[in-house]
């Protein structure tokens, strides 16, 4: 499945080293001019939620901006990371929805690390950790980061349960608005027909909207282009698939989110939290601290 992992190139991925060091997740080779700052208030409170809602304790929360060297060019990006010894959420803005994408497509710093990631307009919310794996926590946890404003948009959302299991939807909206990702090979159905071709013991099926190409026993990848989005998934078994998709389903279906905890913020989460201004505290470069 490595050789799959590099055609495919569907990572939407932002990760975070150890919060002692609180770097960006997004590898540290394309991260520049990183500054950090003392959390705003509105980060305190969401903190505080989650503490409550989760029974956490010792969480940290900071705000940073940096720049990233993307393929596509530079992009000036700020946000807040929160973490605990099991959780660790990133939230980030940027200018609008086209860059949110770019900032997704790249790879973090440690490609194997499960987690979730999620996009609406021009902010980026990422979770991971051992807390993180769990269905209903994640829906819990998105319950409380997002504003209920936002609750219903989802433009793009990735799940990576290992390096060569992943699953990811990007809205018709989200795709016009990355040109890049618009046109990747991954995204259209003749990679895959060549990948068949190439392969004597793979299968080709189709269904509605979804093509599933099984390369008996050397993984399984899915394609669905339905008219609101887009799908592809890679996965290294069957069961693998199932257990994916059954985390998506748990986390994205019909069924209401849990109520946020005690102590949630009344209004905000990440959209409004992440609009405000600069914070009173002076930015340090957390570079040039170490």
């Amino acid at each position: 499945m490595t050789k799959l992992h590099a055609l495919t190139l569907i990572a939407l991925m932002i990760t975070s080293a150890a919060f002692a060091d609180p770097t960006p997740g997004i590898s540290s080779a394309q991260t520049s001019q990183l500054e950090e700052a003392a959390a705003h208030a509105r980060d305190l409170e969401l903190r505080d939620a989650i503490d409550d809602a989760l029974h956490l304790a010792g969480g940290e929360a900071r705000r940073v901006r940096f720049t990233f060297e993307g393929d596509q060019g530079a992009l000036e990006v700020r946000g807040a990371v929160l973490a605990w010894d099991t959780l660790k959420v990133e939230r980030y803005r940027v200018a609008d929805l086209a860059e949110a994408m770019l900032l997704g497509e790249q790879d973090r710093d440690d490609p194997s690390e499960p987690h979730t990631l999620e996009l609406r307009g021009r902010d980026v919310l990422v979770l991971s950790g051992p807390a993180a794996q769990d269905a209903a926590t994640v829906r819990e946890l998105r319950s409380l980061c997002w504003p209920k404003s936002a609750q219903k948009r989802v433009d793009g959302f990735y799940r990576k349960a290992g390096e060569d299991d992943q699953w990811m939807r990007i809205s018709r909206e989200a795709l016009a608005a990355s040109p890049w990702l618009a046109g990747h090979p991954s995204l259209e159905p003749t990679l895959m027909q060549q990948l068949a071709a190439l392969s004597p013991n793979a299968t080709l099926t189709s269904e509605g909207t979804l093509l599933r190409l099984d390369l008996g026993g050397d993984g399984i990848m899915t394609l669905d282009r339905a008219d609101a989005f887009t799908a592809v998934g890679m996965h290294t078994s069957a069961d693998a698939e199932r257990a994916i998709l059954a985390f998506r389903d748990a986390v994205l279906g019909d069924a209401p989110a849990p109520a946020a905890g005690p102590g949630a913020p009344a209004a905000g989460g990440l959209v409004d939290g992440l609009a405000g201004s600069a914070p009173a505290s002076p930015w340090r470069s957390n570079r040039a601290a170490r």
